[in-house]
């Protein structure tokens, strides 16, 4: 390969940008993952588990409704004039702050549901002079989070939560999964790999209340667990815990990961989880399938990552005294973000 071929093979190509949701290249090569799977580990369909995963995660999606992305105008979305329509997107400014006399200040939705799109300023300054070194301004994207009173670091607080994934695992080590759809997911019919429970803390705040638009999935687990509210849910946790943040660059908000006591293999709760094929009980292996095929969303790989942790830094310190215990991190962890 001469120095021109070898320079033109890595310049960004216009099929490679990201065009959201139209057709390219890249878009075809991740519909589908098993097929991506096998071409980066040839061999890897003769791996336990491999065909029963496939079957289980094909059948879901025929289940699924058919999903369809388009992107339209911004206008569409925004609103400056005030508008009572629900769901309607808006330039905020007087409404906010009216000495910016009408200069936008903000883009949310009328409500303030999700989040919004606000813009910081930026200075550092020399941390022994004190002398001004830089400044900068950005756009940064805030969720919209709902206070939970949650134990959380060793204490029951009030927590600002954007989200609440909860992981589940058996006595034989297998996680609980699911199927859903995510509207920026690339593959088929816009599925991902979901834990139990991925939750915005709005919906996690109606399941409390009752009101309408509560979590399906949570709902399903207070039925499992017969519990009679999400109080005596997390009341079983082995931990409450931060997840990793995705991007404090552009990403302000707070998720939190719930994680419950294993479940015992033979035991009716096990069975009821599974809610007859909707969920799948995946072992180690299952899940790093799941994970380097780019099925499994950065919440559910950070998560199991960080419920990983949680466990073995539990053995170690309640080791017994000269008791040595090795200390791994899960080959799901390197999935991590640096993302409900």
């Amino acid at each position: 390969m001469d120095t021109n071929e070898k320079q033109n093979s890595i310049n960004i190509h216009p099929e490679t940008k990201n065009h959201l949701v139209e057709d390219t290249p890249w878009r075809r090569i991740l519909k589908d993952p098993w097929e991506n799977l096998a071409r980066t580990f040839p061999g890897i369909e003769k791996l336990d588990g491999f065909d029963e995963l496939k079957e289980w995660f094909n059948k879901q999606v025929e289940k699924l409704d058919n999903f369809e992305v388009e992107t339209i105008p911004l206008e569409e979305t925004l609103n400056v004039e005030s508008s009572n329509q629900e769901g309607k997107w808006i330039a905020a400014s007087q409404s906010i702050a009216p000495e910016t006399k009408g200069n936008v200040m903000e883009i949310r939705r009328l409500d303030s549901k999700f989040f919004s799109v606000k813009g910081i300023r930026v200075n550092t300054t020399d941390p022994i002079t004190g002398e001004k070194k830089s400044e900068w301004t950005q756009s940064i994207l805030v969720g919209d989070e709902t206070p939970l009173t949650l134990k959380i670091f060793g204490e029951k607080q009030p927590v600002p939560v954007y989200g609440m994934i909860i992981s589940i695992k058996d006595s034989d080590g297998n996680y609980l999964v699911s199927v859903g759809q995510e509207p920026m997911s690339e593959n088929e019919k816009n599925c991902t790999i979901r834990l139990a429970v991925q939750a915005s803390g709005a919906k996690i705040a109606n399941t409390i209340t009752g009101a309408k638009g509560g979590d399906a999935g949570l709902l399903d687990l207070l039925k499992a667990y017969d519990c009679n509210n999400m109080d005596d849910l997390l009341e079983k946790a082995n931990a409450i815990l931060l997840e990793p943040p995705e991007d404090l660059d552009r990403i302000y908000k707070h998720n939190v990961i719930g994680i419950m006591p294993d479940v015992d293999q033979g035991s009716e709760l096990h069975q009821r989880l599974v809610a007859s094929g909707k969920r799948k009980w995946v072992s180690k292996a299952q899940f790093d399938m799941l994970a380097l095929s780019g099925l499994a969303n950065s919440h559910t790989t950070g998560c199991v990552a960080q419920a990983e942790r949680f466990i073995e830094m539990k053995k170690q310190v309640t080791k017994e005294p000269g008791q040595e215990i090795s200390f791994s991190l899960p080959i799901s962890s390197s999935s991590v973000p640096s993302t409900v």
